[in-house]
């Protein structure tokens, strides 16, 4: 593709998979009558203002048509003469975000099958998790790591009907909580994570479980996955916390290639709407549960593998996180 639009138009191209479109502001400011920066006077807003705004692979990942006119309500309130917008060329063979060849043709009627028989066989999905408060979720999050979600309650229930607070977990120490914890696996550093993680709730937030992502991935023990939990089941805003098991379902189910938990994350928020984020992730831990197990299925078996791949003969081969 971009040799031939380097001969056709005189051009010297090198980025087959975006198609670069360039217009003057006035353009938008005819089709867009109101913009949603509506909290800047003119004079605030002239000091951001800028000759040109450009966005790069970015407003097909914003959300539906309506979300996409806002960014561009607010990018011509932004600019002075012209604005660029290049998005992903879908007629390209290979998608730009994954590199998968293909898997941008086809797999938007996979998407909605799994949809499907997700919601049919899990139209609600409780947090698997028992907790009392955000910093109980928090803290039974960091301790479901290399263990069941079923040990993990087995555990907390005797110990947040008392302990429930960062305060509680600070005056106990480190050897009181690792008694505590005893029966989950790598309760020593799990113990120490949870004390000093408490130890800095206190210390910089008051007590209260931090509302970013920044500043829950700076908590002790508290990684990218366990903040997207927190963000998902605790305050309720849009994420996709993916394990190693949501890494293996996603590659039966031919949604990424593979290459590790962070690309796969990438993979299954761009194919799928924000809105669903929260609710697909346990959808999805639970179905691999009960039907796409890791040493049963193997992509041959379950509903879902069966439905959307119904020739495929051998065991998908998946790689490790």
């Amino acid at each position: 593709m971009t040799i031939i639009s380097n001969i056709l138009y005189n051009q010297k191209l090198t980025d087959a998979h975006t198609c670069y479109k360039a217009f003057r502001s006035n353009f938008f400011k005819k089709i867009l009558q109101k913009s949603i920066v509506e909290n800047f006077s003119e004079e605030e807003l002239e000091k951001f203002k800028s000759d040109m705004v450009i966005s790069s692979a970015t407003i097909e990942h914003v959300g539906n048509y309506n979300n996409q006119k806002m960014m561009l309500r607010n990018m011509v309130k932004l600019c002075k003469k012209m604005i660029i917008i290049t998005t992903p060329n879908r007629y390209h063979p290979v998608d730009f975000h994954t590199k998968i060849p293909f898997i941008h043709w086809l797999p938007k009627s996979i998407h909605r099958k799994i949809l499907k028989i997700l919601n049919k066989i899990y139209p609600t999905t409780p947090i698997p998790l028992n907790h009392k408060n955000k910093f109980t979720l928090l803290t039974s999050v960091l301790l479901s790591a290399q263990c069941t979600d079923l040990n993990v309650n087995n555990v907390t229930k005797d110990i947040y009907p008392k302990y429930y607070k960062p305060e509680h977990f600070v005056k106990l120490g480190r050897k009181k909580i690792e008694r505590l914890i005893k029966s989950i696996g790598i309760f020593r550093i799990k113990a120490k994570s949870i004390y000093l993680m408490s130890k800095q709730l206190l210390k910089k937030h008051g007590g209260k479980v931090p509302k970013s992502f920044e500043e829950l991935e700076k908590l002790p023990g508290v990684g990218h996955k366990t903040a997207s939990v927190v963000m998902s089941q605790g305050f309720g805003i849009p994420a996709f916390a993916v394990d190693t098991h949501i890494h293996r379902l996603a590659q039966r189910w031919g949604l990424t290639n593979g290459k590790n938990v962070i690309q796969t994350e990438k993979d299954l928020k761009r194919l799928f709407p924000k809105k669903k984020w929260n609710k697909l992730h346990l959808q999805i831990i639970y179905y691999g549960r009960e039907f796409c197990k890791a040493r049963e299925c193997y992509g041959l078996t379950c509903k879902i593998c069966t439905t959307c791949y119904p020739n495929r003969k051998n065991p998908v081969k998946i790689k490790k996180a």
